[in-house]
């Protein structure tokens, strides 16, 4: 059961961090709730399951927060048509491919 609280906090902290991010920028109740859900859903897991799933979650927080805001951003410029699959693979070997 702890687990399961201990996700639900994420997936709410993550979905306020983007609804703050992209839908009511600056700081708002949505960016003050994203912050509290992560910090409670790591003091949670740190205080009720011990210091190794405390690191855990804080990982996995840390993790899908930068995941979720970078695939948020990728279908947000497919949406709007700033970017595109050619334009990031270009870039990509553009920059890391040796001998280009």
């Amino acid at each position: 059961m702890d687990i399961l609280i201990i996700i639900g906090l994420i997936i709410a902290g993550i979905i306020l961090f983007l609804i703050e991010l992209f839908v009511i920028p600056g700081i708002s109740l949505a960016g003050i709730g994203a912050f509290f859900c992560l910090i409670y859903a790591n003091y949670f897991a740190f205080s009720n399951l011990g210091n190794t799933a405390g690191f855990i979650t804080l990982a996995a927080s840390a993790v899908a927060c930068v995941i979720s805001l970078i695939i948020f951003m990728h279908y947000l410029g497919e949406i709007t048509g700033t970017i595109s699959n050619d334009e990031i693979l270009g870039n990509i070997f553009s920059h890391f491919c040796i001998g280009k």
